[in-house]
């Protein structure tokens, strides 16, 4: 209803829930991927599944600057001040005229994925996690 009242319906397209296979698909004739999440306390500290997603494709991200993104996305994203969508704006007109720019960060994006965030990578730390709470250390023979 709001991308039609702004006659923006042939560029925006509002899905709702949509299977994994389809993300995908729109996810690679994406550019960049936009992260436009408002800053309160759980969005500061909460990895957003998109980010990640974003990077894994290879896709440079526009984000509000929110802590985690910054920890997630690194280099692979621009950060814009938190609940100013004029500057989210300019900063998505500026990367998608900036092709090389984009292939760059995409490009730190899927390394960030390959070489840290993967659950190869996670899944690590998240039992080294669980067994400092609950006092398991992996080298006895329980």
């Amino acid at each position: 209803a709001l991308s039609k009242k702004l006659r923006l319906e042939e560029f925006v397209r509002f899905t709702g829930r949509i299977p994994d296979e389809e993300l995908m698909r729109y996810l690679c004739t994406a550019d960049l991927g936009i992260a436009p999440d408002p800053k309160t306390p759980l969005n500061d500290l909460s990895t957003m599944n998109k980010v990640i997603e974003y990077m894994a494709m290879g896709l440079p991200v526009v984000s509000f600057d929110l802590k985690e993104s910054r920890t997630s996305a690194g280099d692979a994203a621009v950060y814009i001040p938190n609940d100013d969508p004029r500057a989210m704006g300019e900063a998505i007109i500026q990367l998608l005229n900036n092709h090389e720019r984009r292939s760059a960060m995409g490009e730190v994006g899927r390394a960030r994925v390959r070489e840290s965030l993967a659950w190869d990578h996670s899944k690590r730390h998240l039992v080294e996690f669980y067994d400092r709470l609950i006092g398991v250390k992996r080298s006895d023979p329980r």
